[in-house]
């Protein structure tokens, strides 16, 4: 005859719950409708005065299956806690007196300058056609440097495929993948290619 030992004594314990226990998630646990109705705030910057805190606020835009951001701006204290402008990332010029941040142009994200005066003016300062990021002002606020991609050249696919008859609206070419990581969610493939730095 086995010895009834500390395992068998919990297991028998866990039977004699109430069903109604299982299959029920806490009170307070996360949820996908907790996830839907998420914010997340990143990237604080503070003025070079110290007196206030730039930040980037994201959501989830349940019709469009997308995470749109903002920037807000407040006091140092919390006070006065507003929108600026749609976008993300800000960076401060070293005077104070500009934002620079990425923003969907005309041609996908872009770099724009806000000046922080009463009138707010906003001006795109790039038209590439990749994703700049992680922008950085000179000392004396002249230039901007940022890193963008820059595409490697596609291998090429060996198989020979029919030509296309005029008018067919066909799925897309294949694409050649030759490394692990190709993918990334809301994004979908990655082009190859190597992070550069611009100014």
């Amino acid at each position: 005859m086995l010895a009834r030992g500390p395992i068998s004594i919990l297991l028998g314990t866990a039977l004699l719950l109430p069903s109604s226990t299982y299959g029920q998630a806490p009170e307070g646990t996360l949820s996908l409708d907790t996830y839907l109705d998420w914010e997340s705030v990143s990237n604080p910057k503070i003025s070079p005065d110290g007196r206030e805190i730039a930040y980037t606020r994201t959501w989830v835009d349940q019709m469009k299956d997308s995470r749109p951001s903002s920037i807000w701006i407040m006091n140092r204290d919390g006070s006065k806690n507003r929108f600026l402008t749609s976008g993300s990332g800000p960076t401060w010029s070293p005077d104070g007196t500009r934002i620079a941040f990425l923003d969907e142009g005309d041609s996908g994200s872009q770099i724009f300058v806000r000046w922080m005066d009463d009138e707010g003016a906003t001006s795109q300062i790039t038209r590439v056609e990749l994703s700049p990021g992680n922008l950085r002002w000179a000392p004396d606020g002249t230039q901007i440097a940022f890193t963008m991609t820059v595409e490697s050249p596609a291998s090429e696919w060996s198989v020979t495929l029919p030509d296309r008859p005029d008018g067919a609206e066909w799925i897309g070419d294949p694409k050649v993948v030759e490394r692990l990581s190709y993918r990334r969610d809301r994004r979908g493939y990655i082009d190859d290619g190597y992070t550069h730095i611009f100014v």
